[in-house]
């Protein structure tokens, strides 16, 4: 399948792939705070595929309360941890922000350190699929 081609895939699969990166990066920030999530996995809009719309799924989370040098430190780990997996580190990314596509299959996990807010966000994205389960 070439880059311009667009997998068609359920949405459950997506979420539960979401999910299972998300508990991953998760587990690699190690991070104490007030973890903030509502748990839903947000479609975003690609384009269509003929008779099919095309959709991406995000699940955004957030860890308030959280030091400053612990947000780096937890940035780092995340860093590590996708690093060593193979996902391909961004050129956008620095000492507060890390930004990791896996090359096997597209997902894109994303955080940032806001330091004056004392918060570590993290989204994790998947590509886009067609696909007609659109609901939860």
């Amino acid at each position: 399948m070439g880059k311009s081609e667009v997998a068609a895939e359920n949405r459950e699969t997506i979420v539960m792939r979401l999910e299972n990166y998300s508990s991953r990066a998760f587990d690699a920030i190690a991070l104490r705070g007030n973890a903030i999530s509502n748990d839903s996995k947000v479609d975003r809009p690609c384009g269509a595929s003929g008779e099919m719309p095309v959709l991406g799924v995000n699940h955004f989370w957030q860890l308030e309360d959280v030091d400053p040098v612990h947000q780096a430190q937890g940035i780092a780990r995340l860093r590590n941890y996708l690093d060593n997996a193979g996902w391909m580190s961004s050129h956008d990314s620095s000492p507060t922000v890390v930004k990791a596509t896996n090359p096997h299959d597209g997902y894109v996990v994303w955080a940032k350190a806001i330091e004056d807010l004392r918060r570590l966000a993290v989204q994790v994205s998947s590509p886009c699929y067609k696909t007609s389960k659109l609901s939860p």
